[in-house]
């Protein structure tokens, strides 16, 4: 997470060095101010608690992926948006290792940090979103006007709808209807993509191509309860996580949210989705090893992630 902060700080930078738009400057300047006490904070912790600095392979590692999206703001015509999209993007990884803390961490301290970052990026990334829509909403002639603040005047375009407008008709409003339809139903939702996507299968894919993988009747009675297990949990999960967005929902429609309120929600939400990811990543960590080299190999061909 060190690494990762300070990847953020040097895309806060690059953006105060070209933007002149004074909301993504705030923006940009708080992301250094928020990131840069809890470097510091962490940084102690690493050596209090384990006496050691940080790790310089995972450090290079993280510097492959800032690489990848300094080179993407770079190439861009446009700054602000580029700095808006892949901020929201490094904030979305931010989250997932901070949820990995919240479930894993034996220390509060680090624990309460895990939520504070969960709390904080989620709502950033839902403003960076907004101005998102605005920017692409606003031809190059009007001045801007980001979230409603002041730099001028600025006519919306009546015209252009939102991509949020299916979601009117959702039962749960704030989620796609198949977004529902998935949690409730325990379906993977792309949360084992980390483990998919780097050669771990999961049980579901894995049980419906048995045939193709010449799964043997042992590895199947093996993989089959791993895959109940997983149903079984995920279900449950879904269930709650679909109640708290209703809560969060209905909160916002009632205008009975405040500040303390919506981070006792957002808190508890994280902790599901989590939990729920944990879930489906476990699975295919069970599995994984249940299976020959040949095996695996056929299953990235099956699944389209290599080739012959």
């Amino acid at each position: 997470m060190i690494g990762h902060h300070e990847g953020a700080i040097d895309m806060a930078q690059w953006i105060l060095d070209r933007t002149q738009n004074a909301d993504i400057k705030t923006a940009a300047e708080a992301v250094i101010a928020a990131r840069q006490p809890e470097i510091e904070q962490m940084t102690a912790w690493l050596q209090e608690w384990y006496g050691q600095g940080v790790d310089e392979h995972s450090a290079m590692m993280m510097q492959g992926e800032m690489d990848m999206m300094m080179g993407n703001m770079e190439a861009s015509a446009n700054p602000d948006a580029a700095f808006l999209q892949e901020m929201s993007l490094h904030h979305n990884s931010a989250i997932d290792m901070a949820q990995a803390a919240l479930l894993r961490a034996t220390y509060p301290e680090l624990r309460d940090l895990a939520k504070n970052i969960i709390v904080a990026q989620a709502q950033e990334i839902a403003q960076y979103q907004s101005w998102l829509e605005t920017l692409g909403s606003t031809s190059s002639e009007q001045p801007m006007q980001l979230n409603g603040m002041q730099h001028g005047s600025m006519q919306h375009d009546t015209a252009s709808t939102s991509p949020y407008t299916e979601q009117l008709e959702s039962s749960v409003r704030g989620l796609r209807q198949e977004e529902v339809d998935g949690l409730l139903a325990g379906e993977g939702m792309g949360y084992a993509r980390s483990a998919e996507l780097n050669g771990y299968p999961g049980p579901s894919h894995v049980l419906e191509l048995a045939g193709e993988l010449n799964l043997t009747t042992e590895q199947q009675a093996s993989i089959q309860p791993i895959f109940e297990t997983m149903k079984t949990k995920a279900v449950a999960l879904g269930q709650e996580i679909v109640n708290a967005e209703q809560t969060l929902s209905t909160a916002f429609e009632n205008r009975s949210i405040s500040s303390t309120t919506l981070q006792t929600q957002l808190t508890a939400l994280a902790t599901f989705y989590a939990e729920l990811r944990q879930t489906h990543l476990e699975a295919h960590l069970a599995v994984t090893p249940l299976l020959t080299e040949e095996q695996l190999s056929q299953y990235q061909v099956l699944r389209g992630y290599a080739q012959n």
